[in-house]
């Protein structure tokens, strides 16, 4: 829907901006992979984005005067997560916050339910790797926090020695794990027997700020480009930035 698409276009060049004016002195400002922005080059852009970056050009989101980073993913499972659920993240922010998404959940993209299972010493391995150098084998891992909305903050893992390590749970996904095409957010709950540990979830993506799958939602209900990045950063103001 081309609402969604300006709205992508406009929560993309706030992003850009952001990490412009904060990476002055770097080689380069964003890279074009998860770690930023997933850029595979202009081959796969067709009209429709075109014609979005145009009729939007120049539009940006700002909070407290400046573009800021507007993080988006592809679907929340039901629910966006707040900024601070990122543990890199050190500002806080009253424009991403966590709030329910019924568009996501009435969207159900074939990726929305998702199993991902490890086995016990896979994960031990990884820890080890990551920075646990003397974790022993893994006996059980727990949920230990949890946003309002299930999605899960903090893991304990206990090995055998009976040693307890708690875990930022988006860390255990993007650094730890490695494979978040398999643990695809962390929205989940875990099952375990003697040798794998399951984890049953929902979405795709940190969950931070615009929903992708709910802001295509949103749009095929009629709502504009400005009401998707208002639901999604709370109120956010707009400025024409060129």
């Amino acid at each position: 829907n081309p609402e969604a698409i300006k709205a992508q276009a406009i929560a993309s060049r706030t992003y850009a901006l952001s990490e412009i004016q904060t990476s002055k002195n770097t080689k380069w400002h964003i890279k074009n992979t998860t770690k930023s922005q997933v850029f595979v080059g202009t081959s796969a852009v067709n009209e429709k984005f075109n014609k979005a970056v145009i009729e939007t050009r120049g539009i940006i989101m700002i909070d407290k005067g400046r573009p800021f980073r507007a993080y988006f993913s592809s679907s929340c499972g039901g629910a966006t997560a707040n900024l601070n659920s990122m543990p890199w993240e050190k500002e806080k922010s009253m424009i991403m916050v966590g709030r329910p998404c019924d568009y996501c959940n009435n969207m159900k993209p074939a990726n929305f339910n998702w199993v991902a299972k490890f086995s016990k010493s896979t994960i031990q391995k990884a820890l080890q790797d990551y920075a646990l150098k003397e974790i022993a084998t893994i006996t059980d891992i727990k949920i230990s926090k949890q946003d309002s909305f299930g999605r899960v903050l903090e893991l304990e893992i206990i090995d055998d020695n009976k040693k307890q390590y708690l875990l930022n749970a988006l860390r255990f996904r993007n650094e730890v794990v490695k494979e978040s095409f398999k643990l695809r957010s962390c929205l989940f709950t875990i099952s375990m027997d003697a040798q794998n540990v399951t984890f049953n979830g929902v979405g795709w993506g940190h969950g931070v700020g615009l929903c992708q799958y709910g802001s295509q939602g949103m749009a095929l209900e009629g709502k504009s480009f400005s009401e998707v990045l208002k639901f999604y950063y709370d109120n956010v103001p707009f400025y024409k930035f060129y």
